[in-house]
């Protein structure tokens, strides 16, 4: 049977790290591990509001914040993940503001079911991202009123290490080495690509564009060249970011088999899974998939029927 295993993107899900220390509202207390630790009583802390900011880091990533603010002085933040989409999930943050400003912060569970299910029609991408990025930051807000991180609130550490990977840019095959080279001379033991575009003289002229026959001898090529070039000791992935259809993922994922890929990530839409059955059907590789995916019952099928190695779960 296949090993499953998960994969948690980057959040803000821990941000409660950097803890506030306000206790206002506080009227009783309780003994952690030898420390003494506020616990605003629940009618005493209320959530008074909900502000979004947009901005751009350094790299010019783009990226969408959700602030909650409370009666008690703490504040929790929460984040986006589909940021193309900011505008509607500005507004749909907005219209959940309806639905939580008043309540207690604290009972996260209930506040996310009024969300998810307070509507006839079930919330779809855009919706359930606001309600990840407001379940976020609630969950920052208990942290900082207990004092105590997020992990240690969702059950504590199950390991205290995990692996991680870069994902190498390069405009041709020479920039991809290259950039493979310095990875791997910094220690990494993992490295990611994507699947090449519109390519000329084996650089991408439009990464808009992509000519499926022509990415794919190119992405061969790729790895091929970056196998050769660091060994067989490092895990080699390829991101497809959904640019293929089925037939065209069978073809690339049989090809790739004989360099060993440590996993083909999102290769597919995620609409439909009858498309992961037809590649499990046709490939050895491992497939990671989830990118795209906003629930647990988008998971549901491709994990009950072990049509994916990696589940790519996105906590916002």
């Amino acid at each position: 049977m296949p090993m499953l295993t998960f994969i948690l993107l980057p959040s803000v899900c821990d941000a409660s790290r950097k803890r506030n220390r306000s206790t206002a509202g506080c009227r009783r207390s309780v003994h952690n591990g030898g420390h003494t630790v506020g616990i605003p009583e629940r009618h005493h802390m209320k959530i008074t509001d909900l502000k979004t900011f947009c901005f751009l880091d350094d790299g010019g990533r783009k990226y969408f914040i959700v602030k909650v603010e409370t009666d008690a002085g703490i504040h929790g933040l929460g984040e986006v993940g589909i940021t193309h989409w900011g505008g509607a999930v500005d507004q749909a943050v907005r219209h959940l503001g309806d639905v939580v400003i008043g309540e207690d912060p604290m009972a996260t569970e209930r506040l996310w079911q009024r969300m998810f299910r307070g509507a006839f029609f079930p919330a779809d991408k855009v919706y359930g991202c606001a309600i990840s990025a407001i379940d976020i930051a609630l969950w920052d807000i208990k942290g900082k009123a207990l004092d105590q991180p997020v992990y240690r609130l969702l059950g504590g550490p199950v390991r205290d290490r995990v692996v991680c990977y870069p994902h190498v840019q390069g405009n041709g095959t020479e920039a991809l080495l290259a950039h493979c080279r310095r990875a791997v001379d910094d220690g990494w033991k993992l490295l990611r690509w994507h699947l090449p575009s519109a390519v000329e003289g084996g650089v991408e002229t439009d990464p808009s564009l992509l000519d499926p026959g022509q990415s794919i001898e190119l992405a061969v090529e790729q790895m091929a060249a970056v196998r050769e070039e660091v060994g067989e000791g490092i895990g080699l992935c390829l991101d497809i970011h959904t640019r293929l259809d089925t037939a065209h993922t069978v073809e690339l994922c049989n090809r790739l088999e004989r360099f060993r890929p440590f996993f083909i990530e999102d290769p597919l839409r995620s609409e439909n899974a009858a498309s992961y059955r037809t590649l499990a059907r046709h490939t050895n590789v491992a497939i990671a998939a989830g990118e795209q995916w906003c629930s647990k019952w988008a998971f549901r099928e491709v994990i009950e029927e072990e049509l994916v190695r990696y589940a790519r779960i996105d906590l916002c």
